[in-house]
C-alpha cells in the first residue's frame, strides 16, 4: 500500500534571500518516498543577485539512497545581475550527466553531476545592450564548473564589442569565483580591432570581473 499528500507552506525569507513553492507533493509506495515541487528563489549570489528563479524539483528516497532530478528540467529567472550587467527573463535547460542532478554515493558523500544545454540571455550593461550565449556548461561538484563556447556581445552598431571564449573553467571560493580560460577572441571599437588566442586567469569578486590574459 501507499499514500500521497500535499503540504503548503508560507514563503521563507532571511534578509534579501527568499524561498517559495507551489506546494510540496509527497507520495509513498513500498519503500520509496517521492516528492515534487516548483521552487521560486530570490537572493544574493557571489557578487550578484538572482530574482524570481523558478526551478522544478523532483526527488525520490529509497533504501537510504536519494536522487534529485533524474530527468532534464528547465530553470527560469526573472532577473540575474552579475557585476554591472543585468539579464532578464532567461532560461537554462539542465540535464543530469549521471544518475541524477544530485544523488548520494554508496561509499558516502554527495555527487553533483549537472550539464546545461545551449542557452542565450539578453540584458543591459549600463545603457548598452548585452547578450550572453553558451554551447553548454557542466557543474562537476558543488564548487567546480566549466562553460564551453561562450559568446558575449556588448553594444550595437559600429561600437559593438564581441568576446568569444572556447573554454571557461571556474571554481567557487569563499571570496568569489575564479578560474582559467582559453581559446579567446575579442573584437572591439569602431575599427573592430581584434585580439586572438587569448588565455589566462579570471576572477569575479566584490562585484568586479577581471581578466589576466597572456594575449593582452
Amino acid at each position: 500500500g501507499g499514500w500521497q499528500g500535499r503540504y503548503d507552506f508560507a514563503p521563507f525569507q532571511v534578509g534579501r534571500a527568499r524561498l517559495a513553492s507551489n506546494g510540496l507533493k509527497l507520495s509513498q509506495l513500498g519503500d520509496q518516498l517521492s516528492l515534487s515541487t516548483i521552487a521560486t528563489i530570490s537572493g544574493p549570489l557571489s557578487g550578484g543577485y538572482i530574482e524570481g528563479a523558478r526551478l522544478p524539483i523532483d526527488a525520490r528516497l529509497r533504501a537510504g539512497h536519494f536522487y534529485v532530478g533524474e530527468r532534464c528540467i528547465t530553470g527560469h529567472f526573472r532577473r540575474l545581475s552579475l557585476a554591472s550587467a543585468s539579464f532578464y527573463n532567461g532560461q537554462l535547460p539542465l540535464c543530469p550527466s549521471g544518475k541524477a542532478l544530485i544523488h548520494n554515493q554508496p561509499k558516502g558523500g554527495t555527487m553533483i553531476a549537472i550539464k546545461a544545454r545551449p542557452f542565450r540571455w539578453h540584458g543591459v550593461m549600463g545603457d548598452a545592450p548585452i547578450s550572453l550565449a553558451g554551447a553548454g556548461a557542466q557543474l562537476f561538484s558543488k564548487d567546480r564548473f566549466r562553460l564551453a563556447n561562450i559568446v558575449v556581445n556588448l553594444g550595437e552598431g559600429e561600437g559593438q564589442s564581441i568576446l568569444n571564449i572556447g573554454q571557461f573553467d571556474g571554481n567557487f571560493s569563499g571570496r568569489g569565483v575564479k578560474g582559467r580560460f582559453a581559446g579567446g577572441d575579442l573584437w572591439f571599437g569602431p575599427g573592430q580591432m581584434r585580439l586572438h588566442q587569448l588565455a589566462g586567469d579570471w576572477r569575479y569578486a566584490k562585484n568586479s570581473f577581471t581578466l589576466d590574459s597572456h594575449g593582452l
